[in-house]
């Protein structure tokens, strides 16, 4: 079985999953992603890597930030074509790029999130308020960007945030606002991981230290369906008081080894031999 590791460059995460996957006796390969294309010739499309055929590899990490996004999503539609597993699905980037999208498709597939409405301009905010009650969060997004984050504590804070807008913005998110703990989960297949950062009063904020945790299991349900709903086997969930409040694709191994006393890399380089092996390597 072998493994394509696709990266700008290779880190020393990247370097342990590498070693993790040779423990299970899987051949794991770092490609730099600019060696990598799509090659169209007379209507077909095929993955293009310089070194080896590309049809040789059983399947895919991918490690790559989501300005990617326009190489991603086609790559990701060849891997399927091609049958070469990766826990990242088609339209995950496009998915995960778009906060306001991210939270209107979690919402619609009726993953219990934060109270959340989208706004295309600011002239909706009024009509929106109604179901909201103070404080509230509000945030504007311009492409891939999200370009501001308030804590709004009065409808008069509110109307001076709004006419204090003076870029341009594709949407605007009205959150209710949620204290307390934060469930941070990495999701691998089925099996879910989870760190609690405790909420400090006297703060206002989140401790940095992570403490080992277990998930009730309608909340590791939750969980398990938000990262499937971003088009992903393996994604990280952050939640508060059982509400998704973020997902995203980025992994902080070392974070939850460390902190659950389990080797994450070799979760994941067993996941991959389920996956594509049924184990058997």
């Amino acid at each position: 079985m072998d493994v394509a590791i696709i990266a700008e460059q290779q880190d020393e995460q990247l370097k342990k999953l590498q070693a993790a996957f040779k423990e299970k006796s899987l051949t794991a390969e770092f490609i730099e992603v600019g060696s990598l294309g799509i090659f169209v010739e007379k209507n077909v499309s095929m993955i293009y890597h310089e070194s080896r055929p590309f049809s040789e590899y059983d399947s895919v990490f991918i490690d790559l930030p989501l300005e990617f996004t326009l190489f991603a999503e086609p790559f990701l539609s060849e891997l399927v074509d091609a049958g070469i597993y990766c826990p990242m699905k088609p339209n995950s980037f496009y998915v995960l790029s778009n906060k306001p999208f991210l939270y209107s498709t979690l919402s619609m597939k009726k993953v219990k999130i934060t109270k959340t409405d989208i706004l295309a301009d600011k002239e909706t905010v009024d009509s929106s308020l109604e179901d909201f009650a103070y404080p509230l969060i509000v945030k504007t997004f311009l492409g891939l960007k999200k370009t501001n984050s308030v804590l709004i504590e009065s409808e008069r804070s509110l109307r001076s945030f709004i006419k204090s807008i003076s870029v341009s913005f594709d949407a605007i998110t009205i959150q209710e606002y949620i204290e307390g703990d934060v469930d941070q989960s990495i999701v691998i297949g089925d099996d879910v991981y989870t760190i609690k950062r405790k909420w400090v009063e006297k703060e206002l904020a989140h401790s940095k230290k992570p403490l080992n945790t277990k998930l009730a299991d309608h909340d590791k349900e939750t969980a398990i369906k938000a990262v499937r709903v971003a088009g992903l086997d393996i994604g990280v969930v952050k939640m508060i008081q059982g509400k998704v409040i973020g997902v995203r694709k980025k992994l902080d191994l070392d974070l939850f080894s460390d902190a659950l006393s389990i080797n994450m890399y070799h979760k994941i380089a067993v996941h991959y031999a389920e996956k594509v092996h049924g184990g058997k390597v």
